[in-house]
């Protein structure tokens, strides 16, 4: 009655065929009758007549049920599919690619008959080449269906696929992962959570079996709430294996993660790097991504992405991938994992991992801006970033760097992080990119993230330490030093404020040009923010940008414009009118060599001592190379460094006292304090115009006499080694 051959209380005669004991029996519920489910039982019977068939599409109506067929030959026919079978295969062939039987072998098996698929896998089993297709109205497979509670038992069936009889339950079972589940989870609720099956539906549910996996992902779909695991020994998907060439067709499962079976060489184009475009092929994709060799055979596990505004191009494991700008969609190779920090990556330096992360509040702690330290709260660090908001979950790009000798402490959207010194690992939200110019980023004044750069140096790059954006930002990079010639180097960038000039200096032979203001500007390397320049005595003549927040009068400073190194600096620059007290800015600043004196004054509340010799000095001006000070006669009473190239042949009003528009290299040369011929800092006094200036010859320069001048400016007599060029 069950089976529906007979009906209640009808009496007719049925054809039994007697079938070996089974592993396990399904129960269910047909016409008034309710089965029971078995596990291993010794014996068993089917209504259904024996038979011989050559493929089993005559069968397509009986979708969901199982019965016995007798099978003999060989395998020399066409076969779809690969676990799961289309009904148009040749079915002697067929059993024996699965293995429930030998060539040539006369068995009975058992076939269950599953709806149509869309995709049918292509392997090699048991010397049977099955091929891959589209969708056939019907599928089979072998065996009868079962409905067990966990899947810990195929753990050796890695790379298989399963037809269970599942009914959905509800969210009091155990669920571990998502989309990737481990196989200890209860599989019906699983079925639910993952959305193939709902509560109290009964169906049949493929099942992919696969190797456990070091991390699964808790989330909550379909009102089951899953949780997270670390390493566990072996995983399920409801995805059915398939070999796409590429991951277009699932733009539409952003956030899925599933099973592919990939195998053969690379030939084809890839785009990205860690991060794909899905337009990319996928088996040239997965040995260039290392998760397979080339040639071998092997079940990867990809994640769809979001589609990105640009993708990166590298080499790696012999394949060369290409960059571009934005596609639809991305994948990475992988399950998401959501870890609480990263510092157990530090070994992928410059690689990007993609999370799955739910926005935590300020209680967690954050260490650096932009730039964090890898054992950073990794969600608060994402709301920090503004990438996340408090309570949302998403999936976050994330670049591993190494780590840095200081991070930058900063309150963003109510997350407070803190400063630090020197640490071994750091990452960033910001995705990995290999731009020509920083132009495209001059909205982000004031951010820090990492680029991947290479070859040599060929472009024009404007400045010196601060850089304007539309410089070559290969060629800038050996020119600052933070890369060598035909080197491949991730380094940090911070896009800065426009500047009014960019400085002309020829480091590490590349040639920079000064020019007029542009719109952004940059420099290499994160902000930090030191309360002492000291440690940089040894960068005479460079500039750097720190993020200060100006401080009270009670820091001490020494100095006037020109500041011994331990001076307080965020307390210096309030001094100095660069910064108010309890704003926080980038500000740009010039090491200098130590000077004989310092004088103290009192600016903007706060009062700056004098100082006799010291080694080592700073000043709130960015260097500049004027030829004259004419533009200057506003800042009287300001000691100003300048970068100065001697000039034996340009005119010179003035001894000791100069005309502000007196040519700044032949009057330093005049003077004394540069050789002719080289280029060095000096500090000017700019002063008030006087009513008479005396000529006279010096150091092989004849500075001419003067009546008046609107303005005027002196030399300081700096401790700066005579002639010792800096550039």
């Amino acid at each position: 009655v069950h089976s529906g051959v007979l009906s209640v209380g009808q009496t007719r005669i049925i054809i039994v065929t007697i079938l070996a004991g089974q592993n396990s029996y399904a129960g269910s519920s047909r016409n008034n009758v309710t089965s029971l489910p078995l596990g291993v039982w010794n014996g068993s019977f089917s209504f259904f007549q024996l038979t011989s068939p050559s493929t089993l599409d005559p069968y397509q109506a009986l979708v969901g049920r199982s019965f016995p067929v007798l099978l003999s030959g060989t395998a020399e026919s066409w076969v779809g599919g690969s676990d799961i079978y289309s009904t148009n295969s040749d079915i002697s062939t067929a059993s024996v690619h699965a293995g429930v039987r030998a060539k040539g072998q006369t068995a009975i098996v058992i076939v269950t008959i599953l709806a149509g698929q869309s995709s049918y896998l292509s392997t090699s089993r048991n010397q049977v080449q099955s091929w891959s297709f589209g969708s056939w109205a019907t599928s089979f497979c072998f065996g009868s269906l079962s409905s067990p509670t966990n899947l810990m038992s195929y753990r050796s069936q890695v790379g298989r696929m399963f037809a269970f009889l599942l009914q959905g339950v509800n969210s009091n079972a155990a669920v571990y992962g998502t989309d990737i589940y481990g196989d200890q989870s209860n599989v019906a609720a699983a079925a639910v959570h993952s959305g193939v099956l709902s509560v109290g539906q009964t169906q049949i549910i493929i099942v992919t079996i696969l190797a456990g996996q070091n991390w699964y992902v808790g989330s909550s779909r379909n009102n089951i709430t899953s949780l997270p695991l670390g390493v566990w020994n072996g995983s399920f998907s409801f995805f059915q294996l398939i070999s796409p060439s590429t991951l277009d067709p699932y733009q539409a499962l952003v956030g899925r993660s599933f099973p592919v079976l990939l195998s053969g060489g690379f030939t084809s184009w890839v785009g990205g790097s860690d991060i794909y475009s899905t337009n990319s092929d996928l088996p040239s994709a997965s040995v260039h991504a290392g998760v397979r060799a080339k040639g071998q055979s092997a079940i990867v596990i990809v994640t769809i992405l979001a589609g990105q505004s640009s993708y990166l191009s590298t080499t790696l494991n012999g394949v060369e991938s290409s960059s571009f700008d934005s596609w639809a969609a991305s994948f990475c190779f992988g399950t998401l994992s959501s870890p609480t920090n990263l510092m157990s990556y530090r070994n992928q330096t410059g690689r990007m991992f993609a999370f799955l992360l739910q926005g935590v509040n300020s209680n967690a702690t954050v260490y650096g801006t932009d730039i964090y330290g890898d054992q950073s709260n990794l969600a608060a660090a994402a709301v920090h970033s503004g990438v996340l908001s408090v309570g949302q979950t998403r999936i976050i790009i994330v670049t591993i760097l190494a780590g840095q000798n200081s991070y930058v402490g900063s309150s963003r959207n109510n997350v407070t992080s803190l400063p630090l010194g020197v640490w071994n690992g750091s990452f960033s939200f910001f995705q990995l990119a290999s731009p020509s110019t920083l132009d495209p980023y001059q909205a982000l004044v004031g951010r820090s993230f990492p680029v991947l750069l290479s070859g040599g140096y060929i472009g024009f790059v404007g400045g010196s330490d601060i850089y304007s954006t539309n410089s070559d930002l290969p060629s800038a990079s050996v020119h600052a030093g933070v890369r060598a010639k035909g080197q491949t180097a991730i380094v940090i960038v911070t896009i800065l404020a426009g500047q009014s000039s960019y400085l002309s200096t020829t480091i590490n032979g590349v040639s920079s040009s000064s020019f007029d203001a542009w719109g952004a500007s940059f420099c290499f390397g994160s902000l930090s923010s030191p309360t002492n320049l000291t440690s940089y005595r040894s960068q005479a003549g460079r500039m750097f940008a720190f993020l200060l927040q100006g401080v009270k009068s009670n820091a001490t400073v020494y100095g006037t414009d020109i500041y011994g190194d331990q001076s307080n600096l965020a307390a210096a620059a309030v001094h100095s009118g660069v910064l108010p007290v309890g704003q926080t800015q980038i500000i740009i600043v010039t090491i200098l060599a130590g000077q004989k004196s310092y004088v103290g004054s009192s600016r903007n509340n706060i009062t700056s001592l004098p100082l006799g010799g010291w080694n080592g000095s700073f000043s709130f001006f960015q260097l500049t190379s004027p030829p004259n000070l004419v533009d200057y006669r506003c800042q009287v009473g300001r000691a100003i460094p300048f970068l100065v190239t001697a000039d034996v042949w340009n005119s010179v009003w003035g001894t000791g006292i100069y005309t502000d528009d007196s040519d700044l290299g032949a009057a330093a040369v005049h003077n004394g304090v540069i050789l002719n011929g080289v280029t060095y800092i000096v500090i000017v006094n700019i002063l008030p115009g006087i009513s008479g200036y005396s000529g006279s010859t010096k150091n092989g320069i004849t500075s001419y006499s003067s009546s008046d001048s609107p303005g005027s400016y002196s030399f300081v007599n700096t401790s700066y080694p005579t002639g010792c060029a800096l550039y």
